[in-house]
């Protein structure tokens, strides 16, 4: 399946929707579990209980030997877990220490706690969390009040109202990636296709040229296919351009091997002159021949990159009383008269 461009930019599309969508939801409940409207129902019953206690006076010059039956009927009427710790951290009476785990007191932090009368957090033995809120019972014993973190909450409010939207969102957003990556393909894929046909027509021995558009890549993509197509049109015009060359070199020498030849088999060549003129001829051009077929040698290895150049130097006058006498019983058979 993902051999395709349009299976790739889906499968493409859709992991980034996905760790798009992971990384906003763990953002998101990130967010709501350090966000204080979250836990603002268990401040507010710490300060109703606080304010409860101040009223009543419930949580003033208590004694140290603190019966568990009076701290819980405290606990019971503030609505919240009351806990008597020294200024050393010592837990003196706990209202729920039968149910839960003892609070870890760190005396740091409820002196500044009492001080600023803020609510903090702490946890018990076994790893829970619990809003605190801190007063002074007399000077060396402090009054907690506790209640549980509403963990639950938060995670439930990230079920309900949030799960849902991001599933439908990574739905709409797979549908929508799904679309784009038909049209992409379509768009991308065209000139593409334009290309492999053209090859194919190149192959087929038709040489056209394609159109230079859509993206930079593709542009670029077709000038080099139409560069190509033109090297190879030109070099297949230079091969046909060599073939009706050498024909037209060999053809001419071996005419002239041919006729003088056959004068010498029919007699016209017949004073020792003539025959050795003749003989001369056939001679020369036979090494007019060879010359030709180390050209053509000379001309491969030139293609191939491995040929040597000599340069020499060559007598014009001499090449040309030579042509003058290879063409010149031609010239009289046919009637003409030439000098030089």
């Amino acid at each position: 399946m993902n051999n395709t461009l349009r299976s790739r930019l889906l499968i493409s599309f859709g992991l980034l929707i996905l760790v798009m969508l992971c990384l906003f939801s763990i953002g998101t409940l990130a967010v709501l579990l350090r966000n204080p409207l979250i836990y603002e129902s268990a401040a507010q019953q710490l300060r109703t209980a606080q304010q409860t206690a101040h009223e009543q006076a419930l949580l003033r010059d208590l004694p140290a030997d603190l019966s568990t039956h009076t701290i819980e009927q405290t606990a019971a009427q503030l609505k919240a877990r009351v806990v008597l710790a020294s200024a050393t951290g010592e837990i003196l009476a706990d209202s729920q220490a039968q149910t839960d785990a003892a609070l870890h007191i760190q005396p740091a932090l409820i002196k500044i706690l009492a001080q600023r009368n803020e609510i903090g957090f702490l946890r018990d033995e076994s790893r829970q969390v619990w809003l605190v809120l801190v007063q002074t019972a007399d000077e060396n014993t402090f009054a907690i009040l506790a209640v549980r973190r509403p963990r639950l909450a938060a995670v439930q409010l990230f079920k309900n109202d949030y799960f849902r939207p991001v599933v439908t969102t990574g739905i709409i957003g797979l549908g929508l990636a799904t679309v784009l990556s038909l049209v992409l393909v379509k768009w991308i894929n065209a000139p593409l296709q334009r290309i492999g046909k053209a090859a194919d027509a190149v192959a087929a021995g038709e040489f056209k040229t394609i159109p230079s558009e859509g993206p930079t890549e593709l542009r670029h993509l077709a000038d080099s296919f139409n560069s190509m197509v033109q090297h190879v049109q030109d070099a297949q015009q230079a091969q046909r351009d060599l073939t009706a060359n050498v024909s037209h070199e060999l053809k001419t020498p071996l005419t002239s091997i041919q006729g003088f030849s056959y004068a010498i088999m029919e007699g016209d060549a017949q004073t020792p002159d003539e025959i050795h003129q003749a003989a001369q001829v056939i001679y020369n051009e036979s090494r007019h021949l060879n010359r030709l077929a180390q050209d053509l040698v000379t001309l491969a290895k030139f293609e191939a990159g491995v040929a040597d150049l000599h340069l020499e130097e060559v007598d014009i006058s001499a090449l040309i009383r030579e042509v003058a006498e290879k063409f010149r019983p031609l010239a009289i058979k046919a009637g003409l008269q030439f000098s030089l």
